[in-house]
């Protein structure tokens, strides 16, 4: 899963993913509210920059469902239960609005234990998802490569999570 992220902290420069095992093509990702909801995407572009296991890099795609996406993020425990904001030393983060609406396959999403408890997991959809509207902070969107996202909802789990692992072996801001 290779995917770029728009920051507008550094003059929108993206951010990528690139797993093992690879998923050609990779989904590309863009932050278009980073100007509504900019500590939900300063996170969220920190977290890929972060070195392993601090961030996204080394993290595993911890839940998979088919037809609705994929989970990541959670370097804590790397089942969904963990994960750590990089904005606050208490692990987590308010909601800052719910401006985008789950109407679409492809868009990247703050996962949540409830009200203000973002953290770094993150769902990337494959189908809409009208059902997280105003509970879950949509932020982003998979602008292309969307078939990668497809591609892994379709691996073989048990209880939702992979058996072979599909790992962020590399993120980061893409410089150039």
């Amino acid at each position: 899963m290779a995917g770029a992220a728009q920051r507008s902290r550094r003059g929108k420069a993206p951010a990528t993913f690139d797993t093992a095992p690879p998923q050609p093509p990779a989904p590309t990702s863009r932050c278009p509210q980073d100007d509504l909801l900019p500590r939900t995407t300063d996170n969220f572009l920190r977290l890929c920059e972060a070195p392993e296991g601090q961030g996204y890099k080394g993290s595993v795609i911890h839940k998979v469902r088919r037809q609705m996406g994929v989970e990541f993020g959670d370097f804590v425990r790397g089942d969904g239960s963990g994960g750590r904001s990089a904005l606050d030393s208490s692990g987590v983060f308010e909601d800052e609005g719910f401006v985008g609406r789950h109407t679409v396959p492809g868009t990247l999403t703050m996962c949540n234990h409830g009200r203000d408890t973002n953290n770094s997991v993150v769902f990337m959809s494959n189908a809409p998802m009208p059902h997280l509207d105003g509970t879950h902070v949509l932020f982003g969107r998979v602008t292309s490569g969307l078939e990668a996202v497809e591609d892994m909802s379709k691996t073989f789990c048990m209880n939702l999570r992979p058996v072979d692992a599909i790992t962020i072996v590399e993120c980061g801001e893409i410089r150039g």
